[in-house]
């Protein structure tokens, strides 16, 4: 009996989720990919004797790729994210050969190859690691054992580290030789606030094209019709002809949303929940992500001087042991009085973008660290000590408890005789408690039944209710109502603690006899 071929991530997979792209443009771009597939699984397979899986991120993973024209015909615009799979070894020099090998063979190749070892693979983290794990099972070149890429939970912080992201190219790389144009930049920006606002597709993932499908906390700022626009011309590669008032103006306000959802409908409100958020910003990561929010606010926001007062304070506090490259700048920043920054005072200008530039250098070793499993430990998040109200918020849709549903409350009361503290029994024949354990992740089909609670302790459980997904990490609740539909995609190494208000919803399992 033949055993059949493993599947492998096919160039039409980069444009699953895309919706404006011509068709005669499509079938070119696909050939192209196609054409370097062929190369790096050639290179892979002649050089590391299977002991390499290659996977596709970003942009090509999500199904999402963007196309552009030139005058030799329709081609790639988005950059091509390679990340090697490699033993228990950093092994660098695959990853260079093989950048050198598809830029020999096809010189306007925009790639990159990202490294990470087998005993990282799991730990991998943040929207880098949930795109490794969209194509662990369909590896460009070589094979990776089921379960090696966990799902890793996402949420409003990592939805922070994309807008981070885009802001740091936008004010400090875009006009640099080699960076991105500031016009697609800028584009890019606004399209990372309103991913950032929408919830997540059936897969748990979040693209472009779902914005449309979900209004969510933009529709105050925009209509569907610039939505449509700014996300059809990043497909198509069309120029961006926002004036730039205006882009810094919606982006503003799309970060006052994600924010403080509900209440940031204006820009001004952006300083103060920055101010708040400078107060828990002690390691390098949020540091660097609240300090680069208020130099946005300084350069193009309307109330420079609010921005200012929280960039230099972020400035103040920052610990000169955890901070390699921008330390050195703590002295002259130091010096710079609110006025100036307000002010755009050429010497102002030029203390702070250097200084930036050294902080934003802190934050991606940081990061990749982080993201890349290699300096992560599962007790201590490094988000922890930044509490964005969008991570806190009391939700609606499957997430975190504020008061005990009705069901619960009419349960017998505890005795216990301790001032504030009320206790709800599940006694035998009143309800059921399950504790949960997945190992190797999971997934439960749709189904139906009486009202349940559950708590999750470490991992993630993704969450359908009634069709709509919701990812909920650890230390995060859900519940669901009687008879309401739901299903779930669990991660591997998942605890959760479920209630259910059937008494036998579950019966014990018969022992072997």
């Amino acid at each position: 009996m033949t055993t059949p071929p493993s599947p492998t991530f096919e160039a039409s997979s980069a444009f699953r989720h895309t919706r404006f792209i011509p068709r005669v443009a499509r079938a070119r771009v696909e050939a192209q990919l196609a054409r370097l597939f062929a190369d790096a699984t050639e290179y892979t397979t002649k050089t590391t004797d299977n002991e390499v899986a290659l996977l596709v991120s970003g942009s090509l993973a999500r199904g999402e790729a963007a196309v552009e024209q030139q005058p030799e015909g329709w081609c790639l615009a988005s950059d091509i994210d390679f990340v090697a799979i490699v033993p228990d070894h950093q092994d660098e020099e695959f990853a260079e050969g093989l950048l050198e090998h598809l830029a020999a063979l096809a010189p306007q190749t925009q790639a990159t190859c990202f490294t990470v070892c087998r005993s990282d693979a799991r730990r991998v983290r943040s929207h880098f690691g949930a795109d490794l794990w969209l194509t662990a099972t369909r590896p460009v070149a070589g094979q990776l054992p089921p379960g090696l890429v966990a799902r890793p939970a996402t949420g409003a912080h990592e939805d922070l580290e994309l807008i981070v992201h885009q802001v740091a190219n936008y004010l400090l790389v875009a006009d640099q030789a080699g960076g991105h144009a500031p016009g697609r930049c800028a584009r890019k920006l606004l399209l990372e606030a309103l991913r950032a606002l929408t919830p997540p597709g059936p897969d748990g993932i979040t693209r472009y094209a779902t914005v449309l499908d979900v209004p969510a906390g933009w529709s105050s700022v925009l209509h569907a019709s610039q939505v449509r626009a700014l996300i059809a011309g990043r497909e198509t590669g069309r120029p961006f002809d926002w004036p730039s008032d205006r882009a810094h103006a919606v982006f503003l306000r799309l970060l006052a949303q994600f924010l403080n959802p509900g209440t940031g409908t204006v820009s001004d409100g952006v300083p103060a929940d920055l101010a708040q958020l400078a107060d828990t910003a002690v390691d390098v990561l949020t540091t660097f992500q609240v300090a680069v929010l208020a130099y946005f606010g300084i350069l193009h926001g309307p109330v420079p001087a609010d921005y200012a007062r929280v960039l230099l304070d972020v400035w103040a506090r920052l610990d000169a042991d955890r901070f390699e490259h921008a330390r050195d700048h703590r002295a002259s920043v130091a010096q710079l009085a609110v006025t100036e920054a307000a002010e755009h005072r050429p010497h102002a200008m030029t203390v702070l973008r250097e200084a930036m530039a050294a902080l934003r250098l802190d934050y991606y070793r940081e990061l990749g660290a982080r993201n890349f499993g290699r300096a992560y430990d599962e007790g201590d998040d490094m988000y922890a000590c930044l509490p964005l109200r969008r991570a806190r918020q009391a939700s609606g849709d499957g997430g975190n408890l504020v008061a005990w549903p009705q069901w619960i409350q009419r349960l017998p009361m505890a005795g216990v005789a301790l001032p504030g503290v009320q206790g709800r029994l599940v006694a035998p024949g009143l309800g059921q408690t399950v504790l949960w354990d997945f190992p190797e992740g999971g997934s439960i089909p749709a189904h139906r039944h009486g009202p349940q609670l559950g708590v999750v302790l470490a991992g993630c459980v993704h969450l359908a209710r009634d069709g709509v997904i919701r990812s909920v990490r650890a230390g995060e609740s859900f519940e669901i109502t009687d008879q309401q539909q739901h299903a779930a995609t669990v991660a591997p190494g998942t605890l959760v603690v479920e209630v259910f208000a059937e008494p036998d919803r579950h019966r014990p399992k018969e022992l072997p006899r």
